[in-house]
């Protein structure tokens, strides 16, 4: 899965325990784009085109979304500036 993940381009962290999960979350910079937990454990198997299409809508909703909230804080600051 790692292999999987990482040749289209994603930043993986693996963790074996709640705590090491906790771990990498606390020191990363900014929230993950994703979480995939206890991927094995899934009742039917995943195919890889249906999780890469998943995954790719939703780093691109989470783009769109930290974009319009950086263009709203843009625009809010030029308004108190007078710009």
């Amino acid at each position: 899965m790692t292999a999987m993940l990482s040749g289209w381009g994603c930043e993986v962290f693996t963790a074996t325990s709640i705590g090491e999960d906790k771990s990498i979350l606390r020191n990363m910079d900014g929230d993950p784009d994703a979480i995939l937990a206890g991927y094995q454990l899934l009742l039917k198997p995943v195919k890889p085109a249906a999780l890469r299409a998943l995954l790719a809508r939703t780093f691109q909703a989470n783009r769109a979304a930290r974009l319009a909230l950086h263009e709203k804080h843009s625009y809010s600051f030029n308004e108190q500036k007078g710009n």
